[in-house]
């Protein structure tokens, strides 16, 4: 019986290509996109599952009072915690360093996934080494452990041990381990790690209670509890550091299971890819996606196979009247419909082979379909299976309820009950398909606004080179050098990049602070000409000035939210104090949001840049204002200044524009997945309708054929066969626009800065989806009005 039943099928499908192939392929189309996510969704909730000990490992966030959660704490947590507390078996620290030039004797490049860390590092995390061990390579402070791939890059086949590697011409490191490359779904990325003790030999950073400047991770006993631990840990560095270093006002911590980090973008200073509100939310809003596409897709075949229902209601009469149950029948239909889907499954792996890496590519994962994989072929044998019974449902009882007696009838006709549902699942279709469309408008829209508006600044036409090497001690004559070219209207250095932030403390008074009013403020050094160059107004007061020698050394400007939060009124002249440093502040400067829209500004201070070589570190930039002309020409004359003040540094550059627009990478990919998701859908929907359009002019051909003997244009006969169905894509409006617009206000509620919708967009979604189910039914319905009703009417 089972091979009949696919033997029916098979004829089935030759018998009436059109309308099989317009299943089938809706059917891969909705299960290669369900395919994509659930591969996707499975890759990202399988981060870090190669930890042995990963239900053990636990990361400390410290929660500030005003800041918010940021994964960092002081760098003497970990030994305590573990010296005091039972519970804890192991810990290891991190510290990210900043760009860096590594170098050996024969070549040099940019690296960014530097970090000091402890030796336990290898050990608490299934990190092993290829070459020497854990213990021997961390174990002098100017010792070096490299990946696999960065020893392949730097040594070739030569081995790597012993050999020497500088950072950024100054610190030699000898290589001491070779460790084999971090997974890439591990939360935890990097390729050169030295000891923690290099942290105080080159002043990177203090190791002391004050400053939280570590990733400190704990192995913990499986008995305990965290909620425990966390008041336990509290108490601990309460008694190491007096209750003032990292633990003033209401800051705390807790600890955050490994399991939990890599979905979790509400933490900051993470090495999660997530810097920002990127999160789990993610993972629900594309499972949704993937299901109502495939839900669409399901829909097509449920609406052509019931619309067909005049081609099988004799073949189901004679079933039903040599004794078929209806049961029988209805596993007919769900083995029809499960043939179709593993055939569109075929078809889905094949275009998920093809999709894959333009997927990877937006979302710079690694996620590949590997069939050797268990869970894979499970993931795809089931989404078959939903998507076969999901579409096979409704034909599967609506089919089998024929009575025999009526169908059997001659000149009867079947029951159209059916009808109802089907206009209810088109109108489903394209109510998914027009929110998708408003959702990847509007994304755009704020993505675009995010960009393209600089309040408070002007970013463009400038580009920003690292201060290295020779250029912090020779900045003057580099200034000086690059101002001669005539494309270059302005040069500035500051202690890092606009968009990003290098100190941030409440370490700071001013004239008239309340004890109980305390804040956080980012701290920042800037050059004299900063101001001027990066377009931000002074509102009050004055610029930094050579006039004023004093500046160099004791003055403050704020912008207007510091200015808020101190409430101070005319602050100009009045006292500030950053730590022990006292100085008048000079100048009120406007507010300029240069960093992401998701976060509102921050109160900012600035102090003169006087000191190049002692006062940056590797994040200080040069700022380099230029004509918008000629721009090659003045990057190559960039450029050969580096290499005549910099000889053997790699050169890099960026413009700031760019630069700034990466903080909206993780949004811009969102946009580009929703709008490729909302095409297939619009496209599935479309399919659909043509297969309906197709099935309902083979059931109305007589009708057509004998109004067009009467005398009706073919115009009419479009209109007669396109109306049903364009009024059902209008009622789809009317629930898309509600939905479409709740879900895009909670969606720009990530932002502090965003649009406001406009009710335009809403009613170009809605026209355009109606144009397309124009076009799609105006072909079909033209060709069925085009035929002669002689060739139809001849053996009436």
């Amino acid at each position: 019986m089972f091979f009949n039943y696919i033997k029916a099928t098979l004829r089935g499908l030759l018998r009436h290509k059109s309308t099989s192939t317009i299943n089938i392929l809706g059917l891969a189309v909705g299960i290669a996109v369900s395919l994509m996510i659930t591969l996707w969704v499975q890759y990202e909730l399988r981060y870090d599952d190669f930890q042995e000990k990963g239900d053990r490992i636990c990361r400390v966030i410290t929660n500030y009072s005003d800041i918010g959660k940021r994964a960092c704490s002081p760098g003497l947590l970990g030994p305590a915690a573990r010296t005091d507390l039972p519970e804890i078996v192991e810990f290891a620290r991190f510290k990210r360093l900043r760009t860096a030039v590594i170098a050996n004797q024969e070549t040099s490049f940019f690296e960014d996934d530097i970090i000091l860390a402890d030796a336990q590092l290898f050990t608490m995390f299934s990190l092993p080494f290829a070459r020497s061990s854990a213990e021997s390579a961390l174990s002098s402070p100017y010792s070096i452990a490299i990946s696999e791939s960065m020893a392949e890059k730097y040594f070739g086949d030569q081995d790597p041990l012993g050999k020497v590697l500088t950072m950024d011409s100054t610190i030699e490191l000898t290589v001491t381990g070779v460790f084999r490359d971090v997974p890439g779904n591990s939360h935890l990325k990097f390729d050169f790690v030295s000891p923690v003790e290099l942290a105080e030999k080159e002043n990177f950073c203090g190791i002391d209670w004050g400053s939280s400047n570590f990733n400190t991770y704990f192995e913990v006993t499986e008995a305990a509890r965290l909620t425990e631990l966390d008041s336990a840990i509290m108490a601990v560095s309460r008694a190491h550091d007096g209750g003032n270093g990292q633990l003033e006002g209401e800051t705390t911590w807790y600890l955050q299971r490994l399991s939990d980090i890599h979905l979790d973008g509400s933490i900051g200073h993470s090495w999660s890819k997530r810097s920002d509100i990127e999160d789990v939310r993610h993972i629900y809003l594309f499972s949704i996606i993937a299901f109502a596409v495939l839900i669409v897709a399901c829909i097509n075949f449920m609406n052509i196979s019931t619309a067909q229902s005049i081609r099988r209601a004799r073949e189901i009469g004679m079933r039903k009247t040599l004794g078929a149950s209806r049961v029988q029948l209805m596993t007919q239909f769900f083995g029809e419909s499960l043939v179709l889907a593993c055939i569109a499954g075929g078809l889905a792996v094949g275009l998920v082979e093809l999709l894959l890496p333009v997927f990877n590519g937006i979302t710079n994962e690694h996620v590949c379909l590997d069939m050797s994989n268990l869970t894979t072929l499970l993931s795809i044998g089931g989404i078959v299976i939903i998507a076969g019974l999901l579409a096979g449902s409704y034909p599967a009882v609506y089919l089998s309820s024929f009575k025999a007696s009526k169908v059997l009838k001659s000149n009867s006709r079947v029951a159209t009950g059916g009808n109802l549902f089907r206009r209810i699942l088109v109108a489903v279709q394209f109510t998914v398909s027009i929110v998708l469309i408003i959702g990847t408008a509007i994304m755009y829209q704020q993505l675009s606004y995010t960009i393209d508006y600089t309040p408070g600044y002007d970013n463009s036409d400038l580009i920003h080179i690292s201060i290295r090497d020779n250029i912090a001690s020779q900045y003057d004559y580099v200034r000086e050098s690059l101002l001669q070219n005539p494309d270059i209207i302005a040069v500035t250095a500051k202690d890092c990049l606009p968009n990003t932030h290098r100190n941030r403390t409440n370490w700071i008074s001013w004239e008239g602070l309340e004890n109980s009013n305390r804040h956080a403020f980012e701290t920042t050094r800037i050059d004299l000409e900063y101001f001027a160059t990066m377009g931000m107004e002074i509102v009050e007061g004055r610029d930094f000035s050579k006039e004023h020698p004093g500046d160099a050394t004791r003055a403050y400007i704020l912008n207007e939210t510091a200015v808020m939060q101190t409430g101070m009124e005319s602050p100009v002249g009045k006292w500030f104090a950053h730590g022990e440093n006292v100085g008048p502040i000079v100048g009120i400067v406007r507010d300029a949001h240069l960093k992401t829209f998701k976060r509102e500004a921050v109160a900012q201070v600035f102090s003169v840049l006087n000191d190049l070589p002692e006062q940056t570190t590797s994040s200080a930039v040069i700022l380099i204002k230029t004509t918008g002309q000629n721009t090659r020409e003045t990057i190559s004359a960039i450029e050969g200044l580096w290499e005549k003040v910099n000889p053997g540094t790699p050169f890099e550059y960026g413009f700031l524009d760019e630069t700034m627009g990466a903080m909206y990478i993780e949004d811009r990919n969102q946009q580009t997945l929703l709008s490729w998701f909302a095409g297939m859908t619009i496209f599935v929907s479309c399919l659909g309708l043509l297969g309906l359009v197709m099935s309902s002019s083979e059931r109305r051909i007589r009708e057509i054929a004998i109004r067009k003997a009467l005398g009706s244009s073919v115009t009419g006969i479009v209109r007669l066969l396109s109306n049903e169905f364009l009024g059902l894509v209008a009622l789809a409006n009317v629930f898309a626009i509600p939905i479409a617009w709740y879900w895009m206000t909670r969606w720009l509620e990530n932002f502090a800065y965003h649009i406001d919708p406009d009710w335009t967009t809403f009613a170009l979604a809605g026209v355009g989806a109606i144009i397309l189910a124009l076009l799609t039914t105006s072909l079909q319905s033209l060709r069925a009005a085009m035929m002669n009703p002689a060739d139809i009417l001849r053996h009436e």
